[in-house]
């Protein structure tokens, strides 16, 4: 799925990153408290200055459009962010010197020995290369150091929170694991617009299900965060990873726009497994109730594999009006299409009736007001239901998105 952490750099780990000319070292900030990574470098010392960031390597901008970091300069440090293109290495300046190779800036570089925030988009700067490969060129690797060492450079720079943040749908997806002695009694998470927020939920409390957990999705395009934190057997908390997450077809956030959706305590939607007669709730597959602001959604999470085809189904109240067509807004958020119909699995007669069979392959698009009409009209009775029949295509991991469901 969208692992929001797959290339967020902590330096908890105590790995740091590779000097292929310079030093580095993991050590505890004495400002923040955490650990950060210190990169130090002295002309006097070394000819070459360069080191590569461990998480950053192949980088498409489509996929991850954005660099995010937290630096501390110490007065006087010249350095620079570099990017390996084609078979050259290019520069983007910080408080180094510019030349031929540079493709850009990050604005606003201070060399205070306090902490800020840096962050930059990737596209551009990949716009201003001359390629001479018939490919689209990439980002091979990004790396701090000088392409052009300056006599009697120095440098101290500490860096924390390294992230390249991916472009998603409104719904986030991670993976986070801890250790510790006493064991991992709980994480803690929360999914908010502010950097430093604090997590003040379990993310499955005692006695709960993952189904009876609400997730929160974004209503609004740009920046959020995703917080997560341990909790250990003796009450002890460690510390809170705010890893960015970058939204561009966010949620509806109005509750106006809630349909069918939105379940009832006796008429909840149900996940079930499509094989065989006996349709029973598959293991590797998770029904998840979703909030965007006030509204609501329903969200599907395949795991990679073969997979049965499931029905998204829920029962309705007995009504003497006929179904003709669904209408839904739908949404795949990884690279997996998916086919998708509309279904009423009669209790009676054990027969179902279906539309006709709709693809979906655009990745992180809404597609609104999605239209499944049956052969017939339908009449759902009191112990029938009404929903989707989803079939995946591929055996990747998906998660579908479902709003606004209604029925004509």
């Amino acid at each position: 799925g969208n692992n929001v952490f797959r290339r967020h750099e902590t330096f908890a780990s105590g790995r740091p990153w590779t000097a292929n000319a310079g030093a580095t070292k993991i050590l505890k900030d004495d400002i923040t408290g955490s650990e950060c990574l210190e990169i130090t470098f002295d002309a006097n010392r070394d000819r070459r200055f360069l080191v590569s960031a461990a998480v950053a390597y192949r980088i498409d901008p489509e996929e991850m459009p954005f660099l995010r970091f937290r630096y501390r300069l110490a007065k006087g440090s010249q350095v620079n962010l570099l990017a390996s293109i084609d078979r050259g290495w290019h520069s983007i300046t910080m408080t180094g010197p510019e030349g031929e190779s540079t493709i850009g800036a990050i604005a606003d570089v201070q060399a205070d020995d306090q902490w800020h925030w840096a962050m930059l988009e990737l596209a551009p700067l990949l716009a201003k290369v001359k390629s001479e490969s018939k490919e689209n060129p990439v980002f091979r690797s990004l790396a701090f150091g000088l392409t052009s060492v300056p006599p009697k450079a120095v440098c101290q720079l500490r860096l924390d929170d390294f992230s390249l943040i991916g472009s998603y749908g409104p719904l986030p997806f991670f993976a986070f694991t801890g250790a510790d002695a006493t064991g991992i009694a709980a994480y803690e998470a929360k999914f908010s617009r502010r950097p430093d927020d604090v997590p003040a939920s379990d993310m499955t409390p005692a006695g709960q299900t993952q189904n009876d957990i609400w997730l929160s999705a974004a209503d609004a395009e740009g920046l959020w965060f995703v917080h997560v934190r341990a909790r250990d057997g003796a009450g002890n908390r460690g510390e809170i990873v705010h890893a960015p997450y970058y939204c561009r077809a966010p949620a509806t956030p109005a509750a106006a726009g809630d349909g069918l959706e939105r379940p009832t305590a006796e008429h909840p939607w149900l996940l079930l497994s499509a094989e065989g007669r006996k349709r029973t709730p598959h293991p590797r597959q998770l029904l998840h109730k979703v909030k965007a602001g006030a509204n609501q959604l329903l969200a599907i999470q395949i795991s990679p594999g073969q997979q049965p085809d499931s029905d998204l189904v829920r029962p309705l109240a007995k009504t003497d009006a006929a179904v003709t067509k669904i209408t839904v807004d739908v949404m795949i958020q990884e690279d997996m299409p998916i086919r998708i119909r509309a279904l009423c699995r009669m209790k009676d007669n054990d027969q179902n009736a279906f539309s006709e069979t709709v693809k979906i392959a655009d990745t992180g698009v809404w597609k609104r007001n999605l239209t499944l009409t049956f052969p017939k009209p339908v009449t759902p009775g009191a112990d029938d239901m009404l929903g989707f029949r989803i079939e995946t295509i591929s055996r990747k991991a998906a998660t579908v998105l479902f709003d606004n469901v209604r029925v004509e």
